[in-house]
Order: structure tokens, then C-alpha cells, then sequence
């Protein structure tokens, strides 16, 4: 039973993704880091897997500008 995140780009999946056991509170993703542009949109996509137990789901984020 887990949760996977997706991070979108554009309205398309990418690389970006992580994964938390059922009752695990966090997961961190430093892997396949992601460039975008000013105008860029971008989501988060939370998906089940094996009927894990219903929780909220929420994330952060660290943006550098370069």
C-alpha cells in the first residue's frame, strides 16, 4: 500500500516522482529536477496504490532562479 507523487509540466508527466508507504508521513524527492520556464504551469498528481489507508496529501517545494 503506498501513494505516488507525479509532477506535471505543462499538462505532461515527468520524471520527478516519489513514493510514501501507507502510514509513512513524508517522502522526499531530489532526483530528475525539473527546469521551467517563467509561464510554465506545473501539478501535482497524488495517486493510490493497493488501497492504502485515506490521508491528506501535501507537499513543498524549493524553487532557484538561475
Amino acid at each position: 500500500k503506498s501513494w505516488t507523487f507525479t509532477v506535471y509540466k505543462a499538462g505532461s508527466s515527468t520524471a520527478m516522482t516519489g513514493s510514501i508507504a501507507d502510514l509513512a508521513t513524508d517522502v522526499t524527492v531530489t532526483a530528475n529536477p525539473i527546469t521551467f520556464a517563467d509561464a510554465d504551469a506545473f501539478s501535482i498528481e497524488i495517486v493510490p496504490s493497493g488501497t492504502p489507508t485515506a490521508a491528506i496529501g501535501r507537499w513543498t517545494s524549493k524553487w532557484t532562479h538561475v
